[in-house]
């Protein structure tokens, strides 16, 4: 739904505010705040209305609260000797000012994503002879984005349902994700897969992309540079959240062998055209709850971006891995996400994880999922308390 207010607007799906045109970043409070304010125009809204919706019913200082009224007044272009949008009723709360009309936003699900001319793909050249696709969406802060070996930004920009989970950090940040393009020539086939060239060509897109000092969000198999890139550059790093992470991999913790693996085998047998549905089984571990959309979307992208025995190689390095050395040496504040019901990557080693981690705090979430993605139940609890761990300072 789309409020406009004043000079305003708000997008209640995509969490979005926008003023004279432009799109203003907001700390995620901040803009309950706003919302709360908007969608109860018609009345007052108490001091202990805010805290229950803003803060969930917590305890708050006043200092906090006087705090986050006055960011939100500046985001909407006034200021608390004006109060031309957001004023004050003595002893009662607050109040919006200004008529609001209400509007329904497009779907991003009913039409085909489509890039902005700040956000168009760009290519360059990684470590070891690796080309590199990226793209910057966005305003705020900046954060780069890891994913799993495999994963294809060109595949992502043809699913809605993607494109939504990886547009989401662009509403309030700067936000810069890439791809890793194995060779599709058979001649050219790839096999050697080296974590630490991977954490290199973080360096080399931040680089291209200007990014400095920068928060990482990272998944799964993209934990495993992402580690490795802030144990080598702590300063660069600012914060980083991982989710479906894990510290050992399959064949490590368990001492089973690639025998022994049925997502491999599903690999093995199913990267092929005409064995779709095979191939997409490999996704529905990680992604049990759905929804179906994104399990299709997510193993179309990984089988059209890269070859079954790139893929098989990909499988026996992330299952022989062992990222316990790193952990101590990653020295940024870690927010580690994890599903209480994963089979994938069982629970306890996001415990390990967060255990190993200097600065790290483990957050369980109620799911048999491996990945949160928009459409799922929790997508927007998830989200919520991402936006709000990287917009801690420090």
């Amino acid at each position: 739904m789309i409020l406009r207010f004043g000079e305003c607007e708000i997008d209640t799906d995509r969490m979005t505010l926008v003023r004279g045109g432009q799109t203003v970043s907001v700390e995620p409070q901040v803009f309950d705040l706003i919302r709360l304010l908007v969608e109860n125009a018609d009345r007052v809204v108490s001091r202990d209305e805010i805290v229950d919706v803003v803060w969930g019913g917590r305890i708050v200082s006043e200092g906090a609260i006087s705090a986050r009224i006055a960011s939100a007044r500046k985001a909407v272009g006034d200021d608390g000797k004006a109060q031309n949008v957001i004023r004050t009723i003595q002893r009662r709360g607050l109040q919006l000012v200004v008529p609001v009309h209400q509007s329904v936003a497009q779907s991003p699900t009913n039409s085909s994503p489509t890039p902005s001319a700040a956000g168009r793909l760009r290519y360059l050249q990684g470590r070891s002879g690796a080309r590199l696709s990226y793209l910057v969406e966005g305003e705020g802060t900046p954060v780069l984005r890891i994913d799993a070996p495999g994963w294809s930004l060109e595949g992502e920009q043809s699913s809605p349902i993607w494109q939504k989970t990886a547009q989401a950090l662009s509403t309030h940040h700067r936000h810069l994700r890439y791809s890793r393009l194995y060779p599709k020539d058979r001649n050219k086939l790839q096999t050697d897969i080296d974590f630490d060239d991977m954490a290199e060509d973080v360096a080399t897109v931040a680089d291209a992309a200007g990014f400095d000092r920068f928060a990482i969000l990272t998944e799964s198999g993209g934990v495993h540079a992402a580690l490795r890139f802030a144990a080598r550059y702590p300063d660069r790093v600012t914060r980083m959240v991982i989710q479906g992470g894990y510290v050992q991999g399959r064949s490590r913790r368990s001492g089973t062998d690639t025998n022994d693996d049925i997502i491999r085998q599903i690999i093995d047998k199913g990267w092929h055209a005409e064995a779709e549905d095979i191939g997409a089984a490999f996704m529905l571990p990680y992604l049990p709850e759905g929804p179906l959309e994104a399990i299709m979307d997510a193993a179309r992208v990984f089988r059209e971006a890269t070859l079954r025995e790139t893929e098989l190689a990909v499988r026996d390095a992330t299952n022989q891995i062992d990222n316990s050395p790193y952990l101590p040496k990653v020295t940024c504040p870690v927010l580690v996400i994890h599903g209480r019901k994963d089979s994938v990557h069982p629970v306890e080693q996001a415990q390990l994880m967060a255990e190993g981690l200097p600065n790290a705090e483990l957050w369980i979430l109620e799911t048999a999922n491996s990945i949160p993605v928009a459409g799922h139940p929790l997508w927007d609890q998830y989200l919520q308390g991402v936006l709000e761990f990287l917009a801690q300072d420090g």
